[in-house]
């Protein structure tokens, strides 16, 4: 598994032709994970992230499980799919 935590914080100042002046705080928290499975030598991955403009009540223990949860879960879908058809197809 790979997990991935990204962070901003932006400081906007808006200056208007009146001379007034507004700020604007602006943070950004992101969260990805990244899982492999792998059965009889094919290797699938589940990839999922979540991302807000808040700071870090975006990772509470139950939201980032279900998250780690819901990865795994399509990686090992992906395990059992098929391959796609291939060639031209009508639209």
């Amino acid at each position: 598994m790979v997990a991935a935590y990204g962070e901003s914080r932006q400081q906007v100042w808006i200056a208007g032709s009146d001379g007034s002046m507004a700020h604007d705080d602006r943070t950004r928290v992101s969260f990805s994970l990244t899982v492999m499975a792998e059965r009889d030598g094919l290797i699938q991955m589940g990839r999922d992230g979540l991302a807000h403009h808040g700071g870090f009540e975006l990772l509470d223990e139950e939201t980032v499980a279900a998250l780690a949860t819901s990865v795994a879960r399509a990686a090992l879908t992906m395990l059992d799919s098929r391959p796609a058809p291939t060639g031209r197809m009508p639209v």
